[in-house]
């Protein structure tokens, strides 16, 4: 899936086909509606999540797209160079799985990982305790 199927899969699921045609103009690259409401009284807070962007002025978009700026911080694997370059313990999504795992990984190890794995996020080493 990408970024943008998922923008218009979270529209249509969360608010509907039927607002979804009429907004995804106006639709930004991170699934905010740009069309300014310019009250509060203009916004449904169960279902969308909302920005001001000047006094009285806001957009809004699903609130199932928090996070979509960084994908939850998961890297999607697409080619040789979206592999890490350091470290060897990952949160992995494999291919054909619902949900992440984690593995022990090296980094030279490429055709394993564009092989077997869709997304993945660095586990970081714990800081030691100081006392």
């Amino acid at each position: 899936m990408t970024k943008e199927d998922a923008i218009k899969q979270a529209w249509i699921q969360e608010i509907g086909l039927e607002a979804y045609e009429e907004q995804k103009d106006s639709i930004d690259k991170n699934g905010w509606n740009q069309k300014r409401i310019w009250s509060e009284e203009g916004l449904n807070v169960n279902s969308l999540d909302y920005e001001a962007v000047g006094h009285g002025v806001y957009i809004q978009r699903p609130k199932g797209l928090r996070g979509i700026e960084n994908n939850n911080g998961w890297i999607k694997i697409e080619s040789e160079s979206d592999l890490p370059k350091e470290g060897n313990i990952f949160w992995v999504m494999k291919i054909g799985y619902n949900y992440p795992i984690v593995e022990t990984l090296y980094n030279d190890d490429a055709n394993y990982w564009i092989d077997h794995f869709t997304h993945y996020q660095p586990i970081d080493k714990p800081k030691l305790p100081i006392y």
